[in-house]
């Protein structure tokens, strides 16, 4: 080969390496990001979430991901305002009244929540079956724990027997917990 030769096919080893890099390389560059999860643009540019998307395979399985949902935000707001008022943690202004609040409006959403059939599967935590077979009692617990938020909120509200409000909506927790709630060990 000639220096002439060497130096055109220097060149076009260059070339096409510059053309490699700037058509593949970012192909390549994207597909570990697709790959781990969706891609959220804004206004801090495009950022991954890592969070792979949730498949379902019937509407018994989404009203049952929607209760656990519903389920841990009332023990967030409950844990949260019993660390203010139990365990004596400083919240922001209001934070504690908005939890309590958000007790009443999660309360008046719980009969929903277990409208559709959906209990858990043998050895699986969740709803037992007797929620749809004993409707008139599971009625009575959703009362109980709406009662006992509303009066929570109000406590908060006025500052007074908050304490005692916070045991009432424990004990309702853990009355319907008793009655409907299946571990992963309880059958």
């Amino acid at each position: 080969m000639t220096n002439s030769s060497l130096l055109n096919d220097r060149k076009c080893r260059r070339l096409f390496m510059a053309l490699a890099a700037t058509l593949v390389l970012p192909l390549l560059a994207a597909a570990p990001a697709a790959a781990q999860g969706l891609t959220v643009p804004g206004p801090w540019g495009p950022i991954v979430d890592h969070d792979k998307p949730l498949e379902f395979g019937s509407d018994a399985e989404r009203a049952t991901y929607l209760r656990r949902l519903a389920m841990r935000a009332i023990s967030a707001h409950f844990r949260s305002v019993e660390a203010v008022v139990t365990y004596g943690a400083k919240a922001a202004p209001g934070a504690t009244a908005n939890d309590a609040r958000a007790l009443v409006d999660e309360a008046t959403a719980l009969a929903f929540l277990f409208a559709e059939r959906t209990p858990a599967a043998a050895g699986k935590p969740g709803a037992r079956e007797e929620i749809w077979l004993q409707p008139e009692k599971f009625a009575r617990h959703v009362e109980g724990f709406r009662a006992a938020t509303a009066k929570l909120a109000s406590s908060v509200a006025s500052g007074s027997g908050v304490a005692e409000a916070l045991v009432g909506v424990r004990h309702e927790c853990l009355a319907c917990h008793q009655s409907y709630r299946q571990t992963a060990a309880a059958r």
